[in-house]
Parts: structure tokens; C-alpha cells; sequence
């Protein structure tokens, strides 16, 4: 092996790293704007909730939103296991 095709080897291998770090932190940055959506989602979703509530006082709705509420807590646990799979995945 000469010593341009050393280099040309060297060139391309950290060519390919600077890429997998640049598409991971892509990844990242992709899922906390996922993340911050949902939050968002989930904050205007309580805020009619409430405003559900003050209308109208009823056991149905408020079962409801316990349900709608019970559903949002296993999305946001989800994505968060997500973003932390994906610092893991970062790291390494």
C-alpha cells in the first residue's frame, strides 16, 4: 500500500464518521421536535379539557379525560424512552 492510498483510506474512513455523527444528531434533534410538538399537543389537549370541564361537570367526560389523559402519559413515556435510546445510540 502507498502512502496516497493510506491517506485516501483515512480521508474516506473520517468522511464516513463526520456522516454518521451528523445523521445521528439529525436523529436527535427530529425526536425532541417530535417530543416538543406532543408537549404542545398535550398542554392545548388539557387546556380544552378544562375548559370542557367548566362547561360542562359531568362523570362521563371527566372518565373521559382521565382516559384521554392515562393515553397521553403512555405517549410521552414512549418518546422519551425513544429520546434516550437514541442519546445511547449517540454515545456509542
Amino acid at each position: 500500500m502507498t502512502t496516497n492510498t493510506t491517506t485516501t483510506i483515512i480521508i474516506i474512513i473520517i468522511i464516513i464518521i463526520i456522516i454518521i455523527i451528523i445523521i445521528i444528531i439529525i436523529i436527535i434533534i427530529i425526536i425532541i421536535i417530535i417530543i416538543i410538538i406532543i408537549i404542545i399537543i398535550i398542554i392545548i389537549i388539557i387546556i380544552i379539557i378544562i375548559i370542557i370541564i367548566i362547561i360542562i361537570s359531568s362523570t362521563i367526560i371527566i372518565i373521559i379525560i382521565v382516559i384521554i389523559i392515562i393515553i397521553i402519559n403512555a405517549l410521552v413515556v414512549v418518546f422519551c424512552r425513544l429520546l434516550s435510546f437514541s442519546a445511547s445510540l449517540s454515545k456509542s
